[in-house]
């Protein structure tokens, strides 16, 4: 599996959202008990944008990305020092009048591949 190191690190602040899976069972007289759904319950989810971007590097990160449609990487977070499995869900470049920023999702995976 391939590791993401982009020249440069995105922009800050780069958000994390979390959406937890959960169960819930609802029981009479409105009664009910939720819990996760499983390990790794809480997947993260990220939007790096990366701003004032030369061409080559607009390139590398389109090179990247379509190279891995559908396919997971490893990739560090900014002030993290342990890898994480990130699947990109979306990426979309734009250019300026003489430079490039460049926006992306990415979705946490926990699966075996």
């Amino acid at each position: 599996m391939d590791t993401f190191t982009p020249s440069l690190n995105p922009d800050a602040p780069l958000n994390q959202q979390f959406s937890p899976r959960m169960i819930q069972n609802n029981f009479g007289d409105g009664y009910a008990e939720t819990s996760p759904d499983g390990l790794n319950a809480y997947p993260a989810q990220i939007t790096p944008r990366w701003s004032l971007l030369t061409l080559p590097q607009k390139q590398s990160l389109d090179a990247f990305f379509k190279a891995h449609i559908g396919v997971a990487f490893f990739y560090t977070l900014p002030d993290e020092t342990v890898a994480r499995k990130w699947l990109c869900t979306s990426f979309k470049p734009t250019q300026n009048a003489t430079w490039w920023s460049y926006d992306a999702s990415f979705m946490e995976r926990f699966d075996l591949t």
